[in-house]
């Protein structure tokens, strides 16, 4: 999705059938905040990392190539402050996918034995990132070549790439203190999304002036309150379309007044009308318009 000025500079994709599981590599320039939340599990491996990346009420500060693991539902968005390169590969997939493997279920332990929203980044390293690009590398490779055995190839290298994220999965760093106003402002919002929101009401509500409620934002998440508030209805919006829910269920039950608002504001976010992102393979709603 697109919540910033991203130009997408390059981008290849693979997928692995019948699993389902998604594969793109992404290098792209953008500046601000690219807000988003899957029915799917992420892992993300940045090598050309944005300033920043917050999930929930945690802002990790980045400052070298890392992986990141985000699990169904966790709302998370890469933050920079100025326009500069943002390179990684994203690999989705359905939390299920691996069912059919002896202990398949134990390759999403760094996805799912850990509180949700904690521990999303891990550090590896050198020599294990370097492997997993190589993995990544070889993914593609055999992709490209057409080989009659390279899906079974590139979920080799797949599963590898699990089992070293697995092995560090909790040794990370850079988590840093969101303000507590800020911190508190965040659960207000999710709390009322359906109620009318503005940012006069956020000030009163914590007893800081307007400009400093902005400076909070836009310091800390590389957005403006009024930015944050439509962001958050559009992730509510998808995840009410994801569970079945009309087009307009979905509009009024995310906190939008205006029918044709929605509409034109979830296009705009998403790059599809919310009837279209309803309809789409859950396997690559949010992978091909991430």
């Amino acid at each position: 999705m697109k919540n910033s000025s991203e130009a997408r500079q390059y981008e290849r994709c693979v997928c692995i059938e019948p699993l389902g599981i998604g594969i793109s590599h992404k290098r792209t320039y953008y500046r601000g905040n690219n807000m988003e939340s899957h029915d799917v599990c992420e892992l993300n491996i940045q090598r050309e990392c944005c300033d920043r990346i917050f999930v929930r009420d945690s802002i990790y500060e980045l400052d070298g190539a890392c992986v990141f693991t985000f699990r169904p539902g966790e709302i998370h968005s890469g933050i920079n402050d100025t326009n500069r390169l943002h390179e990684r590969y994203i690999i989705s997939f359905m939390p299920d996918c691996f069912d059919f493997l002896p202990d398949g279920d134990r390759l999403l332990r760094c996805f799912f034995e850990r509180e949700s929203g904690k521990d999303n980044m891990t550090l590896l390293p050198a020599d294990e990132l370097s492997e997993c690009f190589s993995l990544l590398d070889a993914i593609f490779e055999a992709d490209s070549e057409s080989l009659p055995e390279r899906g079974a190839v590139m979920l080799s290298c797949l599963i590898r790439i699990l089992a070293i994220v697995n092995r560090r999965y909790g040794a990370t760093s850079g988590r840093g203190a969101m303000p507590e106003p800020l911190r508190r402002m965040i659960g207000y919002i999710d709390e009322n999304l359906q109620s009318p929101l503005r940012v006069g009401e956020l000030s009163r509500e914590f007893g800081v002036s307007v400009s400093t409620a902005e400076r909070l934002f836009v310091g800390c998440l590389g957005i403006t309150p009024r930015r944050f508030i439509l962001l958050r209805r559009i992730e509510c919006a998808k995840r009410l379309l994801r569970d079945g829910a009309a087009v307009s269920e979905a509009c009024f039950g995310a906190g939008f007044g205006d029918y044709s608002h929605f509409i034109a504001d979830f296009r705009k976010v998403v790059g599809i009308t919310p009837a279209k992102y309803r309809l789409c393979d859950p396997t690559r709603r949010d992978f091909i318009h991430s």
